[in-house]
């Protein structure tokens, strides 16, 4: 053989020498554990809380699950053999999980999820239908005490509540409506009839927030008043308010707010909990906004125009922060630290909560891997 072809051939076995050994270090990398080395000892950002939502899977849960299984449930997200979560947000319903629903839209749509609609404390049936045009009569029952069960509604919730509460973990709890009452609405139901109505009526802001604070501060007597009671609890009134919600396709109770809307919304329930605070004694906290988008955008209203209608009123100054809803985190990074430099040129007070999270992966998962 010539010297080439020696030489060629030398290198070919150099090349597939190369390769496997190339090959040999991957596949042993591939089952190497991974070793993440954390410095405990330098700081970067500070985690204030980390929660879950009782909707809707509490509802199911705690009304069909087996006693054992609720427990567990409750352990793996809010014990100490668990995540040791120490948020709960409860959600108050709007009603529409009421038989008087059954046929209204969306709710009569075989594509509408059950387990979406939501009870109320309130009893509706105590406000009689020759009543429920007169926005004085209605206002009047919202604020009677004795027109809500606190004793049979939203039971299986408050199950899963008081065993998440049990755990000790829970240092702070959002109660928050995604509708009004459906007596208080525009279109009659929890979600608007068309899409982008401002469905609460402005002649019920203040029963709305009466409404609210009843029911907050039964449940805050029941379950978070004691020795051991929870430091922060919070009212949250409105969900992602820039969103349509409205429409024969609504797939869960919701309520569109145009920016000014919203703003005297705000003003009201901000002076509500202040007197109410100051007659009981309480400490409940306004939560805002809960804006379903970080974006800016061109078209509709972003968080800008929410927070510029929000900023009109004096008490906006004393606001720790604003509630936000990060979906497609993993594709929003621009958009997160254009947020940040935003609100730190324009409102510096105000530190951001991501009080909803999620991916959007689609599909069935057996692992974690979809969260890591």
């Amino acid at each position: 053989l010539s010297d080439a072809v020696i030489a060629a051939f030398a290198a070919a076995l150099a090349l597939i020498a190369a390769a496997a050994f190339a090959l040999s270090v991957w596949w042993a990398c591939a089952y190497i554990p991974y070793r993440a080395a954390v410095d405990l000892t330098e700081r970067h950002q500070t985690l204030r809380g980390f929660g879950a939502s009782s909707a809707w899977y509490w509802q199911d849960m705690g009304a069909n699950a087996s006693e054992e299984t609720a427990e567990r449930a409750v352990e793996m997200l809010y014990g100490d053999d668990g995540l040791r979560l120490n948020i709960f947000r409860y959600n108050i319903g709007g009603g529409s999980a009421d038989a008087a629903l059954d046929g209204a839209v969306p709710y009569s749509n075989g594509g509408f999820d059950e387990f979406r609609r939501a009870e109320s404390f309130f009893v509706a049936e105590n406000v009689p239908e020759a009543e429920r045009g007169d926005a004085e009569a209605v206002s009047a029952a919202f604020r009677d005490e004795s027109n809500y069960d606190f004793e049979n509604r939203d039971a299986a919730v408050r199950s899963m509540f008081g065993k998440a509460l049990a755990t000790g973990n829970v240092t702070k709890v959002v109660f928050f409506a995604n509708s009004p009452h459906y007596l208080m609405t525009e279109s009659g139901t929890c979600t608007g009839e068309y899409p982008g109505q401002n469905n609460l009526k402005p002649e019920f802001y203040e029963a709305f927030a009466d409404y609210l604070l009843i029911i907050v501060n039964n449940l805050y007597e029941t379950y978070l008043a004691g020795p051991d009671k929870v430091p922060t609890v919070a009212v949250s009134p409105v969900n992602e308010p820039q969103w349509d919600w409205g429409g024969p396709y609504s797939s869960q109770e919701g309520c569109h707010y145009d920016p000014e809307a919203l703003a005297a919304l705000a003003d009201v329930m901000q002076r509500k909990i202040a007197e109410f605070n100051a007659e009981n004694g309480t400490r409940f906290e306004l939560d805002l906004f809960e804006s379903g988008s970080i974006g800016f955008y061109d078209e509709g209203y972003d968080i800008r125009d929410y927070l510029s209608a929000l900023a009109k009123y004096d008490w906006f100054c004393g606001l720790d922060g604003i509630s936000v809803h990060d979906y497609v985190v993993d594709a929003s990074r621009t958009e997160r630290t254009r947020l940040r430099r935003y609100l730190d040129e324009n409102y510096p007070h105000l530190a951001v909560r991501a009080t909803e999270f999620c991916e959007m992966q689609a599909g069935e998962f057996d692992t974690a891997e979809s969260g890591m």
